[in-house]
C-alpha cells in the first residue's frame, strides 16, 4: 500500500514538472505535461516473443514497425492525452499464443522480432507503415477503418498478406524479382500495379509469372486507392 502511494506521488510530482521518467512494468514512461503526451519505451525479453502472433491494437494513432532478426524487440509508444486527463501507459499483454500492444490514442514506433508467424495490426483511425523486408512471416493481417497503410514485403520469404482499408489507401512494395498473386477488391477508387502482369480473373493478377509464387496478397479497399510498387 505504501509503495502504491509512493508511485502515485511520483506521478503527481511528474505532472507538476515539465517532464520526467518513471519506471513501469514494461519499460520507462516519460511524461511531458507541456506537450501533454507520454512516451513508453519497451524492451521485452525473448521469452515474451516466443508466441505465434504479434498484435498491435490502436484506436486512434499511427504505427511504424519493422521486422528484425534481433532476439529482442524495442518499441516506443507516444500516447497523447487531454489536459484534464491522467496520462496512461499503453498495455502489453501476454495472451497465450499472442503478445498484444493496446493503445487507445497514440503512436507506435519500433522493431519486433521475426519469430512471429502472424503479424496483426488493427487500427480504427490512423496510418500504418510496416517495414517487413528485413524478416519473414507466414501471415500478415492489417485492418484499418480510416487511414492509409504502406507494407514493404521481404525479398526472401513467403506467406499471405491480408490488407483491409475501409476508407483510405493501401500501398504494397514488393521486390521486382518476387513472384506473387494479387487479389483485390475496391468499392470506389483506383488501382495501379507497377509491374508486368497476367490477369487470372476479375481482380486477380499473377505478378512476375516467370517466378515461383512467394506471396498471396489480398487487398480490400472500400473507398480509396490501391497501389502495388516494385
Amino acid at each position: 500500500m505504501i509503495k502504491k502511494f509512493c508511485m502515485v506521488g511520483i506521478i503527481v510530482g511528474c505532472i507538476i514538472l515539465s517532464g520526467c521518467t518513471v519506471k513501469t512494468k514494461n519499460g520507462e514512461l516519460y511524461i511531458n505535461t507541456d506537450e501533454r503526451e507520454t512516451k513508453t519505451y519497451h524492451f521485452v525479453e525473448k521469452n515474451l516473443l516466443d508466441r505465434e502472433t504479434f498484435l498491435a491494437d490502436i484506436e486512434i494513432g499511427n504505427v511504424e514497425m519493422g521486422l528484425s532478426n534481433r532476439y529482442l524487440y524495442d518499441v516506443t509508444i507516444v500516447v497523447r492525452y487531454n489536459k484534464e486527463e491522467s496520462p496512461k501507459a499503453p498495455k502489453i499483454e501476454d495472451l497465450g499464443d499472442t503478445i498484444m500492444f493496446s493503445v487507445p490514442v497514440g503512436d507506435i514506433h519500433g522493431t519486433i522480432g521475426d519469430t512471429f508467424k502472424n503479424l496483426n495490426f488493427e487500427m480504427n483511425i490512423g496510418n500504418a507503415k510496416l517495414f517487413l523486408n528485413s524478416g519473414s512471416f507466414e501471415n500478415l493481417d492489417v485492418d484499418i477503418n480510416i487511414g492509409n497503410v504502406e507494407v514493404f514485403l521481404p525479398e526472401e520469404g513467403e506467406g499471405t498478406a491480408n490488407i483491409k482499408v475501409n476508407t483510405g489507401a493501401a500501398k504494397i512494395i514488393v521486390n521486382k524479382d518476387t513472384g506473387y498473386i494479387l487479389h483485390y477488391t475496391i468499392g470506389i477508387g483506383a488501382v495501379s500495379i507497377d509491374s508486368e502482369k497476367d490477369m487470372i480473373g476479375e481482380g486477380t493478377y499473377r505478378i512476375n509469372p516467370e517466378k515461383d509464387v512467394k506471396y498471396e496478397i489480398w487487398i480490400d479497399v472500400g473507398t480509396g486507392h490501391i497501389e502495388v510498387i516494385e
